[in-house]
């Protein structure tokens, strides 16, 4: 028989290899088949290890370090020789090569990134001045706290408080009524803040991006002003030694100054008093008088609040 077209069995061919491939590659992965050839293996013991799987990623100190490649359910009798008899489960964990010489106080526990993404087991860092760990050792799993268990211990709680409030009478159960009123008055206050807080936070993303805008004139703005602080302050320590120097000389061209007043006080008060006479008398500036009034002494003029002689 004569094959019409050779292309047709070829890519048959290419499908069926490539899905042999991914069978096998699924089948390793649900069986929990660790291709290569690990690092080093050991046993964590844990009393629930809800979310963990084959395959489930083991991390040491936060790095992938390996996978989950043995879930094993212990029976009562060794359960019985455990350190811990409440342990139900043995994980084993198959580590990369690349993960160094662990300590031998490390722990495993079940942890997850989110409240929603996949578990993993996380090994924490351990103390690194401790022996080291042996091949094939069994470590201690710390316990998960679900989500499931909080709930139910939280609706437990509930119940138990209710019970001892609502039941009993007198002061307890109005206390649980007050207790209950003064909840739903804060979610009211809860409820009136919240709008307050967004306006809050609208005025803060605008006030953050209006200082992005102006960073720089705000940036060269404040250089500015520590340049004029720095002139100012200059000019005023010369100011000051120029104060300082120059005392001396201030001092006696202040007293100078009051002595020159006072001459000028004592000369400008005669020529009034000269003024006032020939304007009062003026033939006496060719005849004279026989006896002229008698002039302010030099201490009157100095001492007198108003210009002499008065009016």
């Amino acid at each position: 028989m004569k094959i019409r077209n050779p292309g047709d069995w070829f890519i048959a061919t290419i499908v069926v290899l490539c899905s042999a491939v991914l069978f096998s590659a699924l089948a390793l992965a649900l069986s929990g088949t660790f291709l290569g050839r690990p690092g080093s293996v050991i046993y964590a013991d844990s009393h629930d290890i809800t979310g963990i799987n084959l395959n489930s990623v083991v991390k040491y100190a936060g790095a992938n370090a390996g996978l989950v490649t043995g879930v094993d359910i212990l029976s009562a009798s060794e359960r019985k020789t455990l350190s811990d008899p409440r342990n139900t489960v043995r994980l084993t964990l198959s580590l990369d090569q690349s993960v160094p010489e662990l300590p031998a106080n490390i722990k495993a526990s079940v942890s997850s990134e989110t409240l929603l993404s996949e578990k993993f087991i996380s090994l924490d860092a351990g103390d690194p001045f401790a022996e080291p760990l042996a091949q094939h050792s069994i470590i201690q799993g710390v316990t998960p706290t679900s989500f499931d268990q909080l709930v139910r211990n939280a609706d437990a709680v509930m119940f138990g408080i209710h019970s001892m409030l609502g039941g009993a009478s007198g002061t307890a159960g109005s206390l649980f009524l007050e207790v209950r009123g003064l909840l739903n008055d804060a979610r009211g206050t809860l409820g009136e803040v919240r709008p307050v807080i967004a306006a809050l936070k609208g005025v803060a993303e605008e006030t953050q991006v209006m200082v992005s805008e102006n960073r720089q004139p705000i940036t060269r703005a404040i250089s500015g002003l520590e340049s004029t602080t720095v002139s100012l302050q200059t000019f005023a320590n010369r100011g000051t030694q120029i104060l300082a120097n120059n005392e001396k000389n201030l001092t006696t061209a202040v007293t100078d100054l009051k002595v020159t007043s006072q001459n000028a006080k004592v000369a400008t008060t005669y020529a009034r008093i000269l003024a006032l006479r020939l304007a009062q008398n003026p033939s006496q500036l060719v005849w004279g008088t026989k006896t002229p009034p008698p002039l302010p002494t030099m201490q009157e003029i100095l001492n007198a609040p108003k210009p002499l002689p008065q009016p």
